[in-house]
């Protein structure tokens, strides 16, 4: 097995209403090629009435957008290697889509606890993929992505 890397905000995120908010992307290394094997959203909402909120990924979109640089923390789980990629949080300006995005692993959950599952979501080197969060319009949330590289 390769290295396995894990990726995730290091703060609460305030989830967007009508519009997608990337919450947590990552890019691998150049030349690297990835896969993301489970992935995890936490939501701070209280009420069990409160609309779903959607989860997604978006994989190859045609520009970075604007967000904090986590690249720093990301932690390695086994295996070592110098070429982890980058890690983003709370992006301030979506990154942009043109006709090669994909929109992957759409999922409705209630905003109130924890939602974990597996993934396998293949990545090309130089593909970005981030998980996005709607419909939690006031709620915080935090995400991870379990990542094999290789």
């Amino acid at each position: 097995m390769g290295t396995r890397i894990i990726v995730s905000t290091n703060a609460n995120v305030a989830a967007g209403a009508g519009t997608a908010k990337t919450i947590l992307a990552y890019k691998p290394a150049s030349g690297v090629a990835a896969r993301i094997t489970k992935f995890g959203v936490s939501f701070d909402g209280t009420s069990a009435v409160d609309a779903r909120a959607t989860v997604d990924f978006q994989k190859k979109p045609s520009s970075a957008g604007t967000s904090t640089d986590i690249s720093t923390e990301i932690a390695t789980i086994e295996g070592k290697t110098t070429q982890v990629g980058g890690a983003f949080q709370n992006f301030t300006a979506e990154p942009a889509s043109d006709a090669s995005t994909r929109i992957m692993r759409a999922q409705l959950i209630p905003p109130t606890g924890t939602f974990e599952t597996f993934a396998d979501i293949a990545l090309d080197p130089s593909e970005q993929i981030g998980l996005r969060v709607y419909g939690a319009s006031g709620k915080n949330v935090r995400a991870w992505m379990e990542i094999e590289l290789g």
